[in-house]
């Protein structure tokens, strides 16, 4: 499956913010409702870590994806609140790489890639004060484990396989990948229909794959976006 994720992507995000903003300002109560279920939507920038030269054995070749330069995303998350600091929760993340570059190399130019991630997770909150500021306000951690499906996909052949008399050159191939998240936020509720967040995460995951040497997949990702609050449970404010 590809999701061609686009850069006009990043202005539907702000728009979409803006929107939401304005539809949820206008409406103030005396109360804050406390929700256990949030549903998370973010646009995920992320920045994929690792040396641009892998040296196995003496034999020296590229890196595959510390190589991208555009690795951008969306993510989805949904919580449930078990305490007022403790909520296990599942994220889906989707994204692309794009715009492979090495400047003493064109092996892997042209070429992109697709990623689907899900995990459980577990999340700790700060504690909320009964007025004030950190009455919407509160700061997150959060560790999770999954698996993923990368999908590559080459811009010229690096690979060639005889058959017969015909030859054939691998240009896509599908691999399974597995690893951790830690991840640190902070939200901020509107009012009881959602609010804002953003976060910062560190991914460690291991990948198998023929069209590419690499077998960490290690990135960094920064997410902003709004979340979505249901199953409502009244606390108040001053």
């Amino acid at each position: 499956m590809n999701f061609n994720l686009h850069k006009n992507f990043i202005k539907i995000c702000c728009l979409f913010i803006c929107f939401f903003i304005s539809a949820t300002l206008y409406q103030v109560n005396a109360q804050l409702l406390e929700n256990r279920l949030n549903i998370y939507l973010g646009f995920a920038d992320r920045s994929i870590n690792g040396d641009q030269w892998i040296n196995q054995d003496g034999f020296i070749t590229p890196s595959f994806f510390p190589g991208f330069n555009q690795n951008r995303g969306i993510q989805f998350t949904g919580t449930y609140n078990l305490k007022p600091w403790l909520a296990p929760g599942l994220f889906l993340n989707l994204s692309n790489s794009q715009d492979w570059v090495n400047d003493e190399s064109i092996l892997y130019r042209d070429a992109a890639s697709d990623f689907i991630f899900i995990a459980p997770a577990i999340r700790f909150y700060s504690p909320r004060t009964p007025l004030g500021f950190l009455n919407r306000f509160s700061v997150f951690a959060e560790l999770s484990a999954g698996v993923g499906q990368a999908r590559i996909e080459l811009g010229r052949p690096i690979i060639s396989i005889g058959n017969g008399s015909n030859v054939e050159s691998p240009m896509t191939e599908s691999a399974t990948y597995w690893g951790m998240t830690a991840r640190v936020g902070a939200k901020f509720d509107i009012n009881h229909m959602g609010g804002l967040h953003i976060s910062y995460s560190l991914h460690r995951n291991r990948i198998d794959g023929a069209l590419f040497i690499d077998r960490n997949l290690d990135l960094s990702q920064f997410e902003v976006g709004i979340h979505f609050r249901f199953l409502e449970n009244k606390r108040f404010y001053y």
